[in-house]
């Protein structure tokens, strides 16, 4: 019961979070001279790095990519020393590629999400952010991370268009915002599917 109060605690003070940077990012890029969400992303980047290490040490979570390459060279050295030398630096080399391209696949999303808040109003942003499960999941199909069942991406559908409709009566419509919405939610679903793989 107590691990339950935890969580749900978590989890609103994610939702809480969550809704004080759209606001504030909107703020800022909407309404003020603003005009840098490059520069906004890469704030958001540095302080989401340095409030997970400084949690990491607060709590005493292990380092999750250390102990990943732990048990990769760990698991390598069974194998004879030469050849379980190049397994641990290609499984090494791949992990740090995969790494690389979830950062990059964030900071894209990031920006352009941020970008889109220039040109589009909150509600509409939300609406766009409705299809990310539609978009996941498709691209989860295309990457092998999910299997494409019928009924579950009818439900998906319903879903997200449950929410569209929601937010229909602020759709506040401009193409280069929505071009620029869709493209960040694509991109963080690139980036969850292969996280994913990791």
């Amino acid at each position: 019961m107590m691990g339950q109060l935890v969580v749900a605690a978590w989890v609103l003070a994610w939702i809480a979070s969550s809704l004080c940077i759209i606001l504030t990012n909107k703020y800022l890029l909407g309404y003020t001279r603003f005009k840098f969400p490059f520069m906004l992303a890469l704030w958001h980047m540095l302080l989401a790095s340095g409030s997970s290490r400084v949690a990491m040490k607060i709590f005493g979570i292990p380092d999750a990519i250390q102990q990943h390459i732990d048990s990769s060279s760990s698991s390598n050295m069974s194998c004879s020393s030469s050849s379980g030398q190049s397994n641990s630096n290609s499984s090494g080399r791949t992990l740090q590629v995969q790494l690389a391209a979830i950062g990059l696949l964030f900071g894209a999303s990031l920006v352009l999400s941020n970008w889109s808040f220039m040109y589009l109003t909150v509600p509409t942003i939300q609406m766009l952010k409705a299809s990310t499960p539609a978009v996941m999941y498709l691209v989860g199909v295309c990457l092998h991370t999910e299997q494409l069942q019928l009924v579950r991406f009818i439900k998906v559908l319903v879903v997200c268009a449950g929410v569209a409709t929601a937010s229909y009566g602020d759709v506040n419509p401009n193409l280069i915002g929505a071009i620029l919405q869709v493209c960040g939610v694509t991109a963080d679903s690139l980036r969850i599917c292969i996280l994913q793989k990791v």
